[in-house]
């Protein structure tokens, strides 16, 4: 059985108005299969599939202006673009000949920037979407619940195939191997593959702390702008992520520095050696760990036209999660308990901060009301108030 994906429905909306299409993910998240069962869904076009890793896709656009122009009825679909980066003026100047929707989808698995010229040459031709691991709600229909989805991640072969925990460690030991010895190779990217492989298990035991280039430069004997150029790396191919602090306008000392995340749950509890759910109920990083899942889910259900930040005051304010959907300020506190205890940090915060909703978000608790309009609320719940707010926009 196949899953929708939720990014479906966003993409055919693309599709309708855009030249250019960009899916952009880690490796083995489901980009290919998610286009190749495109055309369940789409059929204004007839669809081409043209991977770029074989030697016999790279024979057929030896012309690439000549093959790409003589099918400009289909939709041509290119997998791991960033292979070909001179094809990104190309396409450029077949959608300015032709600048009718849907001509072509492109897959990668960096973010533009690293694609050497993605950004520049596709400018307001394109529109790109993040496709991340499988989501809670995503596995609605099938008989997982949050606990097993949490300590296995949403990559599918992990998830779906790979029933003994030590092998889904091994998968994502050989999936970063790859990440550090190839992929960034592939990229253009000047890094250390033994730099980056020490920098992500370091990530790993700070997950969800402020980023302190200065200590990490140390650890690693690099200078800390080898440090920030390497999780900018990181960040922009999609496996580690840096919140930012909001800021606002206050007269109050602000921290400034931004959290640093390992996006996939799984591939956090691999770095760590946590290979189930028990040892992960016992570990030290078990908070961490449920503060940056319930994060990667928010972002899923948001996509990227949302952006996140945490609040934090020198003098001990906080809140995990500050967001806006529409006009609506949301200030999220994250809970691995279902009975929470809130500081006096928590409200200090919901002081300055001022959300139009302010939500607790815990397991799998029934919704309850606390004191000044602040919702105590479930996992799963949750992710459905906000996927409603989402359609609403």
């Amino acid at each position: 059985m196949i899953l929708k994906r939720t990014l479906i429905d966003w993409v055919l909306e693309d599709l309708t108005e855009y030249p250019a299409v960009g899916i952009l993910g880690p490796r083995q998240v489901g980009k290919t299969t998610l286009v190749k069962t495109l055309s369940e869904h789409y059929s204004d076009k007839k669809i081409e599939y043209l991977d770029l890793q074989l030697p016999s896709t790279q024979v057929r656009l030896s012309d690439p202006e000549g093959y790409l122009n003589e099918r400009s009825e289909r939709l041509i679909v290119l997998d791991e673009i960033q292979l070909q980066p001179k094809l990104f003026g190309v396409l450029r100047s077949l959608i300015d000949i032709d600048r009718q929707p849907a001509r072509f989808i492109v897959l990668g698995s960096a973010s533009p920037d690293l694609m050497r010229g993605a950004s520049e040459s596709l400018a307001g031709r394109i529109s790109y979407t993040e496709m991340m691991p499988f989501g809670l709600l995503e596995l609605d229909t099938l008989e997982l619940n949050w606990r097993d989805h949490w300590i296995t991640g949403g990559f599918p072969v992990p998830l779906f195939q790979m029933s003994k925990p030590s092998r889904r460690l091994r998968w994502f030991d050989n999936l970063l191997a790859t990440f550090v010895s190839r992929d960034l190779a592939e990229l253009g990217q000047r890094a250390d593959a033994t730099e980056i492989a020490r920098l992500l298990s370091m990530i790993a035991t700070l997950n969800g702390q402020l980023i302190n280039k200065q200590s990490l430069s140390r650890s690693l004997t690099v200078s800390a702008q080898t440090v920030d150029r390497y999780i900018n790396l990181l960040e922009r191919s999609f496996l580690v992520r840096r919140l930012r602090p909001w800021l606002p306008n206050l007269s109050k000392r602000l921290i400034k520095a931004p959290k640093v995340f390992i996006r996939d749950a799984g591939m956090l509890h691999a770095l760590l050696r946590i290979a189930t759910y028990d040892q992960l109920r016992g570990h030290s990083a078990v908070g961490a760990s449920w503060e940056g899942y319930v994060i990667e889910e928010v972002a899923r259900i948001l996509g990227n036209q949302t952006d996140l930040y945490f609040y934090r005051t020198a003098a001990g304010a906080e809140l995990d999660l500050v967001f806006q959907v529409g006009s609506e300020r949301i200030a999220v506190e994250i809970k691995l308990s279902n009975a929470p205890t809130l500081t006096k940090g928590f409200y200090h915060a919901i002081e300055d901060v001022q959300p139009t909703c302010t939500y607790v978000v815990v397991p799998e608790a029934e919704s309850f009301m606390l004191k000044a309009g602040i919702k105590v609320i479930g996992l799963k719940a949750f992710l459905n108030e906000l996927a409603l707010m989402r359609l609403e926009l």
